[in-house]
């Protein structure tokens, strides 16, 4: 009995494991751009790394290379957002950011907190992968909402701008990724998506151009039950 005890909380402890799943900014079935934000154009170089290659134009400037993310969102009109929903615990946001970038507004679930994007990215003039915002202990069990927007143009920008109220003036809003942290109670209820899935609990700044298109919650929610069936077979088989 006392065996078969364990073996009940070692599947609970099995059960309640949580994990991170990234979405990156190309998957659209995941996000909503408005705004003009989108998927960017960024700057290729060449082998040396000090040269862009021409007919480019409008592409990002992204340093150092070789470049921290291979793909990215951008939006030049204070108008711009992305939005997105996810069931989780935590919340991690990774953008591209400078020296001139905006304030940015994340509201999650009506809750909205102001990220100074020019203050985190003040040591670079290009652009470069910063952890734009995080969030931890929400309800693993909600559907949360996220809204990303510009909320003007931060103190700290040296972006030269003519007018205040011009609709260019307070810098890009950028997305590379975001991370959630969810569980496996919640994955077979969680919607279906285009993502990786780790069992790390950070999030960084960093490049998520290996990520791999793998459905996450989806293949550990799959997996836990028959899981259990064998482990609870295996004991009543040796008793």
């Amino acid at each position: 009995m006392k065996s078969f005890l364990k073996i009940l909380s070692f599947v609970a402890v099995v059960s309640a494991q949580s994990f991170n799943v990234t979405v990156n900014e190309t998957d659209t079935s995941q996000i909503t751009f408005g705004g003009g934000a989108g998927d960017a154009s960024l700057c290729k170089f060449d082998a040396q790394g000090n040269q862009i290659i021409g007919g480019q134009p409008g592409c990002y400037n992204v340093q150092p290379q070789p470049p921290c993310t291979e793909f990215a969102a951008m939006g030049q009109l204070n108008t711009s957002f992305a939005s997105w929903k996810f069931k989780g615990s935590a919340l991690y946001i990774t953008s591209l950011l400078s020296n001139f970038s905006p304030l940015f507004n994340v509201d999650i679930d009506g809750n909205v907190t102001e990220v100074d994007g020019a203050q985190i990215g003040r040591d670079s003039r290009a652009f470069t992968c910063f952890s734009l915002f995080s969030v931890q202990g929400l309800d693993p069990t909600k559907e949360h909402t996220v809204n990303l927007t510009i909320k003007g143009s931060s103190p700290n920008s040296q972006l030269q701008s003519t007018t205040d109220d011009s609709p260019f003036a307070a810098g890009p809003l950028s997305l590379i990724s975001y991370t959630y942290t969810a569980s496996n109670d919640s994955a077979s209820t969680s919607p279906s998506t285009n993502s990786s899935a780790s069992n790390s609990t950070d999030s960084t700044g960093s490049d998520n151009s290996n990520a791999t298109s793998d459905n996450g919650s989806d293949r550990l929610a799959t997996t836990m039950f028959p899981a259990l069936v064998m482990v609870l077979a295996v004991y009543f088989g040796i008793n």
